[in-house]
């Protein structure tokens, strides 16, 4: 290309950069960005200043010609080319594009990072990644031969991949799949985010989703919760929570709905949702609508069921665990408040058995969860899971049954530190029958919870509290 057509080529560029900020482009303009970006490093260091520079252009605009000049000496590394550039587009379109063209980098310059890893679980990639300087994560294509990986990307969306699978992460915090298949949670903050594959587009409305997508671009999608759009080259559907749709290779071919089937994004689900792997008789929920838990019975397994996430605490709130130790079943317990002003993601185990034993008996079970984000407090008195769940409950579940002897039981019996030489089972008696106590140990990384849990025609439930995400 030579210097005429790069001039004419950086023109239209610009103008296009304009129309996307001002909201002008249509979805197949939006595409064929995003393209451009991909194939073109220079342009993507000019996307990204436009868009970190736009209010500063702002403000400098709204200034006289002399205090404009005393901020333009804030940028040495501006290059007399591209100022020579910028004065030839002003005549034709206009100043604020001729702005654009000075906050162009010089070539040396990195690019920023528009995501950050924040776990893996038994990762592969087919070839070493270039774009990863971890925990920071730069636009580019991925290739994941196998396993997890889970990233925050701008806005604070949490997605995570299982291989194999090939993906692009876009300089403007959304998501190209290529192949293979993703989960994602969107806050509020995020709506609008979308997962492009070879011949869809899943527009986020304010939601939970996964994407699943081969090379030729059948693509199917699963709304755990919330809403998205699924578009392709010719039909486009709303769908809603509990819902799951597919739509062909061809691209034009129609949408159809598809039974609900979540299994094939239950391992990425867990892992977006901040549970690094689970253990023993736990398991993660699978992903879904608000769940009836008075309904949710497992003779074999503690499930974990994910909450709200990122909560700033309004009040302080009573829990029963903050610190490392085990903890099992005494006559006494400390109970202790949980500051206000933190911000924290909520998780909620429940036993509650299908089938429960003959009176007087008791069922054990025992596991291991592991979370990405480290634990700062457990809740599992009765009084205080009821006093929590307006504040961490998701709208629309139902945590116990209608008697109040569920409400009375769904916590654990009083519990206390002990010290680990009396880590052995201890028994009470029941009416003349010993069951075996409940008991909890926070590990001191503060990361791994261990469970025993001992039910009969009640349940059992505890919260973990872990630290909210600071990016979002």
């Amino acid at each position: 290309m030579d210097t005429r057509q790069e001039k004419t080529d950086q023109r239209r560029f610009l103008e296009t950069l304009m129309r996307y900020q001002e909201g002008a482009l249509s979805p197949d303009d939006v595409d064929a960005l995003q393209r451009e970006l991909a194939d073109s490093a220079e342009k993507r260091r000019l996307y990204i200043d436009v868009q970190l520079n736009s209010q500063l252009m702002h403000e400098v605009f709204g200034q006289s010609a002399e205090e404009a000049k005393l901020r333009l000496r804030a940028f040495p590394s501006l290059k007399p080319r591209y100022l020579a550039l910028a004065a030839s587009f002003l005549l034709v379109i206009g100043a604020a594009v001729w702005m654009t063209a000075l906050f162009l980098q010089d070539e040396s310059d990195g690019i920023r990072p528009v995501a950050t890893i924040t776990q893996t679980v038994d990762v592969k990639w087919a070839q070493p990644p270039t774009i990863i300087a971890r925990p920071d994560v730069f636009p580019g294509s991925l290739d994941l031969q196998s396993g997890i990986v889970a990233f925050t990307l701008l806005q604070g969306v949490e997605i995570a991949v299982e291989g194999p699978a090939e993906f692009e992460l876009l300089v403007d915090g959304n998501v190209r799949l290529l192949h293979g298949q993703l989960t994602a949670n969107v806050p509020e903050d995020a709506i609008g985010f979308h997962v492009a594959t070879a011949t869809a587009r899943v527009i986020d409305l304010g939601t939970s989703f996964g994407v699943a997508s081969d090379a030729d671009g059948q693509t199917t999608v699963c709304v755990f919760k919330g809403e998205v759009v699924f578009r392709s080259d010719s039909s486009s559907l709303l769908m809603k929570e509990g819902e799951a749709a597919s739509m062909g290779a061809e691209g034009s071919a129609a949408i159809i709905s598809e039974p609900y089937d979540v299994e094939p994004f239950e391992d990425s689900w867990r892992v977006s949702s901040g549970v690094h792997s689970t253990e023993g008789s736990i398991k993660f929920a699978p992903p879904g609508p608000p769940w009836d838990l008075a309904a949710y019975k497992d003779d074999s397994h503690l499930i974990v069921f994910p909450e709200k996430r990122n909560v700033v605490l309004e009040k302080s709130i009573p829990v029963t665990i903050t610190e490392p130790g085990t903890y099992k079943r005494l006559e006494s317990a400390k109970e202790e408040y949980y500051p206000q002003g933190k911000k924290l993601t909520s998780y909620l185990l429940q036993y509650r058995l299908a089938n429960p034993p003959p009176a007087g008996e008791a069922v054990t079970l025992e596991g291991t969860v592991t979370f990405t984000a480290p634990i700062v407090a457990i809740i599992a008195r009765h009084y205080a899971l009821q006093e929590s769940d307006p504040i961490f409950g998701e709208e629309g579940s139902n945590y116990y049954g209608t008697k109040y002897e569920d409400m009375r039981f769904r916590g654990l019996e009083r519990i206390n530190a002990v010290d680990d030489v009396r880590l052995e089972r201890t028994y009470k008696s029941v009416d003349g029958v010993y069951v075996v106590g409940d008991y909890v140990r926070l590990e001191e990384d503060r990361h791994t919870l261990f469970v025993s849990l001992a039910t009969d025609s009640y349940a059992d439930q505890i919260r973990v509290l872990v630290e909210g995400d600071s990016m979002e």
